[in-house]
């Protein structure tokens, strides 16, 4: 029997969510479990012709979702996928190929990450690693959900214990990773383990909103485990709105004047923080 389960948050994916789920089978999990978040379309329906474990709740949003998915869980493995994206199947094997060395040798760790390949490009994982203190200057993961084998008792671990979790609207994803990887290693390699849709989630629709959520997790998480953090300006989150902004809408191909503006818009707002943030992503 796999010692590997995948538990995807779904709501009113049905257009789409039937790719995921294949992509989730052909990892060879013990089984996939869909938690239907309230959608008003034939989302469980879909998840239940593919072999799916459905359960359904009222509306509360990803983060609730998850955990509700990870209740379920009892393989030692458990990998996050959102409803719109995909694995892949040999970077998604090598993690849990690592991930079960690790296990029969008794060397524990948080997680292990694969490369993401979004938007046509494998976006290659942070070359200092991943740690808390990464994430909490960067304000960001190294990728989305579905690039995580997690070990799944740390994992729940780290979610329940204190500090309470904020639970936001907007970038969850971000809180999650930060609470999952406080405390243990995580070991990351370059084979691409999923594909990242970039341009259909709300943060997307909603940069702002979702920047601004990550920088009220930056600076609860800060304070609590007593890490200084930088906090950004209202113009430096204005700017990178609008460069999330580009980077989404160039996957859509619209126009390129349109990408054009979000650029000089990013530009004029805080040249001095684009200019260093640019400078920093080049020495990576």
């Amino acid at each position: 029997m796999s010692d590997y389960s995948i538990v995807i948050p779904a709501y009113n994916a049905e257009d789409f969510i039937s790719q995921t789920i294949i992509s989730a089978w052909e990892v060879g999990p013990l089984e996939v479990i869909v938690v239907d978040d309230g959608s008003e379309d034939g989302t469980a329906e879909v998840a239940a012709r593919l072999n799916c474990r459905v359960i359904r709740q009222t509306n509360q949003g990803a983060a609730c979702a998850r955990r509700a998915g990870l209740a379920l869980v009892d393989t030692s493995l458990v990998t996050l996928l959102d409803a719109d994206d995909r694995l892949i199947s040999n970077g998604t094997n090598e993690s849990l190929r690592i991930a079960r060395d690790l296990l029969r040798t008794h060397q524990d760790f948080a997680c292990i990450i694969g490369a993401t390949i979004a938007g046509g490009k494998t976006m290659p994982i942070w070359s200092d690693g991943v740690t808390a203190r990464g994430l909490l200057d960067r304000g960001r993961p190294p990728g989305p959900p579905a690039a995580f084998v997690w070990h799944t008792k740390n994992l729940v671990a780290a979610l329940t214990r204190d500090p309470a979790p904020l639970a936001p609207s907007y970038a969850e994803d971000y809180e999650l990773t930060l609470r999952g990887i406080n405390t243990l290693p995580t070991i990351n390699h370059s084979s691409p383990s999923c594909e990242y849709t970039m341009d259909s989630g709300k943060s997307a629709r909603n940069a702002k909103a979702s920047i601004d959520a990550s920088e009220i997790i930056r600076r609860h998480y800060a304070a609590q485990w007593f890490m200084p953090i930088r906090l950004r300006s209202p113009a430096e989150i204005k700017m990178l709105a609008r460069i999330r902004t580009n980077l989404s809408t160039r996957n859509n191909k619209t126009n390129r004047l349109r990408i054009f503006w979000y650029c000089a818009a990013a530009l004029m707002s805080d040249p001095v923080n684009l200019t260093r943030m640019i400078y920093h992503r080049i020495r990576r």
